[in-house]
């Protein structure tokens, strides 16, 4: 089996994306396949990556066109978005589409349907969800802190969070053999790796909205009576065994040739009889009882009562809460798989609720009730976040993971301070998303909390490099009396060329272009080119001087030269390496 990353690169090279501006959002699509053929538009689920339906377009291309595209991040909400692709559709010349939508996908498929009633060729909706009404409320109540977690996906630091949101996708992974396990590991941390804050924003935004949208009734699909396929994997969450357990396939038919179709879970009826022990004078509080998270009542401190729930097979968890103070509590887990009757006994006291069973299956996991997993699950620091400051995070590791954490990120700040390298700036420690970087010895975090190590990195600076025109960097080609310059004259008919070596001592004068084939070379008398050097010529028994200077003092870019008739000519910086082999073509002549 290939892995999701390399078929995903497989992908792009056979079939590029194409990008298309419609009414003010950009389309990132791929459009092939057989043309004239009805065309399947794939829409995709939650990650909204086109690539999920890669693997289907070769062996559907034959015979119809295929179009996959990204949900653009300009289109907010459904209603924008199913608008957006009206409009997308219709500019790539696209009519009467077949969805294709997974999950996400069909419930955006359904509010298309109901938005342009008669324009859609036929639906095939995978593992989705319907639109109806008691779908949109049970959204409601499911989903009603959707505003709050944008909120946090608005403001809070995404890279460190794509290592939370890669574990929760593969907790999903049940009896897959290690090779599927290994593609699906691949498949989440390809695509959280370019993943952007921003797009996860745009879709958990779609998510939310879908809650905000019009039902969808029968009479919406009456156009496309006989094209609606609904598609239910035969081996996702539900195992032979689970059938033999009682989980039945439901299929019903609402009409207009639309079936509702799904595996419903055994259900049994658990009766809790509790007794709360009354006490005389103190902690004679009435008591609130869950199952889970749901409130079944309050009890009267001294009386019995009796609790009735309808639930599927599974461990539960009945709490206990004083109605006073709501620190107060005491649990008890129950395993379920049939019908039961349980009696309890609870006593109150002004910290805890104790539970004695009478009767009724426990689980095995009984000792750990609430309040002692959340004990255990944690871990008392033995350090304070000053403690490991200028330590080698290596060394901090080591004491954290005596403490007993076991998850590490590492993370570098750039410093000058070359003693420094390797040594801790601080540490963050995450907590489901929350970040503490001023813990103190004695604080307590999740034993499944991220240690983040902010060590300091040096990096020595780079060696200055040459100037083009000279040996020197800048900085020391500013000071105008080391190394080599070149520099060459402004226009004319031929070119005049200056080397000034001050390793050497001397000056190179030189003509290119009017047939001239000699170089002169001057001894440098004094000075540097911030203030004036001075070359003298001797020819003969006759002596002249010149003199060359920064036209502005530690700017190296511009030569003056002033000759021994009282004439200045300005010259300027040109490739040192192209001067010295000209030069080395001419006869010098040293005088």
């Amino acid at each position: 089996m290939r892995l999701y990353s390399e078929k995903v690169k497989a992908f792009a090279a056979a079939h590029p994306c194409r990008t298309v501006r419609v009414g003010g959002a950009q389309f990132h699509y791929v459009l092939g396949g057989k043309e004239g053929g009805k065309t399947l538009v794939f829409l995709n689920g939650g990650m909204n990556t086109l690539e999920m339906w890669m693997d289907y377009v070769d062996g559907l291309a034959g015979e119809c066109r295929v179009l996959l595209f990204d949900y653009p991040q300009q289109l907010r909400t459904n209603q924008a978005l199913a608008a957006g692709m009206h409009a997308f559709f219709q500019e790539l010349g696209i009519q009467k589409p077949i969805f294709v939508g997974a999950s996400d996908g069909g419930m955006v498929a359904q509010i298309y349907v109901q938005k342009y009633p008669g324009e859609v060729g036929g639906l095939i909706l995978i593992s989705t969800g319907g639109m109806d009404a008691d779908t949109l409320k049970s959204l409601k109540k499911k989903y009603f802190l959707a505003p709050v977690m944008l909120w946090y996906m608005k403001h809070c630091n995404y890279e460190k969070l794509k290592p939370k949101l890669i574990k929760a996708s593969l907790s999903h992974i049940r009896n897959e053999s290690a090779e599927e396990i290994a593609y699906a590991r691949d498949m989440f941390e390809t695509i959280f790796r370019d993943y952007k804050q921003e797009k996860d924003v745009h879709i958990s935004g779609l998510l939310a909205d879908l809650m905000n949208q019009k039902p969808v009734t029968e009479a919406d699909f009456a156009a496309l009576t006989g094209r609606i396929l609904l598609i239910l994997p035969d081996q996702d969450f539900f195992s032979g065994k689970m059938q033999e357990d009682g989980y039945k396939l439901s299929v019903k038919y609402i009409g207009n040739n639309v079936m509702s179709i799904s595996i419903d879970e055994p259900e049994y009826q658990v009766t809790v009889e509790v007794e709360c022990v009354e006490n005389w004078i103190f902690s004679k509080y009435d008591v609130d009882v869950y199952v889970d998270d749901s409130l079944e009542g309050t009890l009267s401190h001294g009386t019995t009562d009796t609790y009735s729930v309808t639930i599927t097979k599974g461990t539960y968890t009945i709490k206990f809460v004083s109605a006073e103070d709501d620190g107060v509590t005491g649990t008890v887990k129950i395993d379920i798989s049939k019908d039961e009757d349980i009696k309890l006994k609870i006593s109150c006291y002004s910290d805890k609720i104790s539970v004695e069973t009478i009767s009724g299956t426990l689980s095995n996991n009984n000792e750990n009730t609430e309040s002692s997993t959340s004990e255990s699950s944690k871990i008392t620091v033995t350090m304070s976040e000053d403690d490991f400051k200028g330590m080698n995070y290596k060394d901090a590791e080591k004491k954290f993971r005596e403490m007993g954490f076991t998850t590490f990120e590492y993370k570098t700040v750039d410093t000058e301070n070359e003693s420094a390298a390797d040594t801790i700036c601080y540490i963050e420690i995450t907590e489901f998303f929350i970040g503490d970087s001023d813990f103190v010895k004695g604080d307590k975090f999740d034993a499944d909390s991220t240690i983040t190590f902010y060590s300091y990195k040096y990096e020595e600076p780079e060696a200055p490099k040459p100037v083009f025109y000279s040996t020197n960097d800048y900085e020391t080609a500013k000071k105008g009396n080391t190394g080599v310059f070149s520099y060459k004259s402004k226009g004319g008919s031929y070119d005049v060329y200056w080397i000034i070596n001050f390793d050497e001592g001397y000056v190179y004068w030189f003509t290119e272009g009017n047939g001239e084939s000699t170089c002169d070379k001057v001894k440098i008398v004094s000075g540097d080119l911030n203030d004036k050097i001075v070359v003298t010529w001797h020819d003969s028994g006759d002596e002249w001087s010149w003199k060359l200077h920064f036209k502005y003092k530690e700017h190296p870019e511009t030569l003056v030269v002033n000759d021994h008739n009282g004439f200045a000519t300005e010259f300027t910086t040109t490739d040192l390496d192209d001067a010295l082999k000209l030069r080395n073509t001419k006869t010098i002549h040293e005088y």
